[in-house]
């Protein structure tokens, strides 16, 4: 199991102090949501990501090195690392070998209480668990009832969450929210690639929005929640940060474009309550003409048109 490091991993928002890789994040809060509708009560967890230091030392905790299987104090568990057979102390859990622990690829959880293999929780889990991913079958062969962790390629019922308004969006989301994301990104000159606004928050799209994040001054951890979306909203747009000659190229195109004059000329014609007028274009007869208000009318015709180019 490929091991990641805590800067690519994303705290859970239903379990205080606990991280995972983004897209089991995302899979786990919702499992706990479905799971309090359904049944009332939360889950509860002791166990998330776990980096390398901590797997080597709960390794070294659990584990003697040499094989001393079936001696006193003893399992028969031996398992190999670093060059030497290490057995694991009786009264004392399972745990990976460093460095190979699902843990440490942020995708594991250990659910407390759920009363062994036949207890309540456990059985409302086998239910419910494996449409969010998550399954215990790892669990079950080193008998660890509390052990659940989830297969990346699985999928899974999102239930979109929002904070003030704003949907929340992770790495691996798809959808309509997610290409006005990419449109906000590209307008303020993120590349995305040759797939442009394609709707898919994936590396490149992920990139860019860590990028942004570290500009605006927030934690570059690539969640879109409120935090990145108001600063989405509220920093300058293309039209702000576009050089004159950027500028003048862009209007000229569109003033020769049937599409720009049109869009152009509504905008104009129709600020501040001017009446649509086509056939009156004389700037003494109608003072919107004007440089600064030109610009002021044109501009967000301007950069829509450049979005859907």
């Amino acid at each position: 199991m490929a091991q990641i490091a805590r800067s690519d991993t994303i705290p859970l928002e239903t379990q205080q102090g606990h991280r995972l890789e983004p897209a089991s994040a995302r899979a786990f809060d919702a499992l706990v949501r479905a799971y309090r509708a359904e049944y009332g009560e939360d889950l509860d967890i002791t166990d998330s990501f776990r980096p390398r230091d901590v797997q080597e030392r709960i390794f070294r905790d659990r584990y003697r090195v040499g094989n001393h299987a079936g001696e006193p104090g003893f399992t028969r568990d031996v398992r190999y690392w670093n060059g030497q057979a290490w057995t694991r102390r009786a009264g004392t859990a399972a745990a990976a070998v460093p460095g190979t622990s699902n843990h440490g690829a942020g995708t594991t959880v250990d659910i407390t209480g759920t009363g062994g293999f036949g207890g309540t929780v456990y059985k409302r889990l086998q239910s419910l668990a494996p449409k969010y991913g998550f399954t215990n079958d790892e669990g079950r062969r080193v008998d660890e009832s509390w052990h659940w962790g989830r297969t990346r390629s699985t999928s899974y019922p999102k239930t979109p969450t929002y904070e003030a308004g704003w949907p929340v969006l992770y790495p691996g989301d798809q959808g309509d929210d997610v290409k006005a994301l990419q449109r906000e990104l590209i307008q303020r000159g993120y590349d995305l690639g040759t797939a442009g606004a394609d709707g898919d928050f994936g590396e490149t799209t992920t990139t860019a929005v860590k990028a942004f994040q570290r500009s605006a001054d927030l934690t570059p951890d690539a969640r879109v929640g409120t935090g990145t979306q108001k600063a989405l909203t509220e920093t300058k747009d293309w039209f702000d940060m576009a050089t004159k000659k950027e500028l003048e190229d862009v209007i000229d195109a569109y003033v020769k474009s049937p599409a720009g004059r049109k869009a152009i000329a509504e905008a104009v014609w129709n600020t501040d309550g001017v009446l649509a007028a086509p056939a009156d274009t004389d700037v003494k007869k109608n003072p919107h003409w004007g440089a600064a208000s030109f610009l002021s009318a044109i501009r967000s015709q301007i950069v829509a048109l450049r979005k859907e180019s």
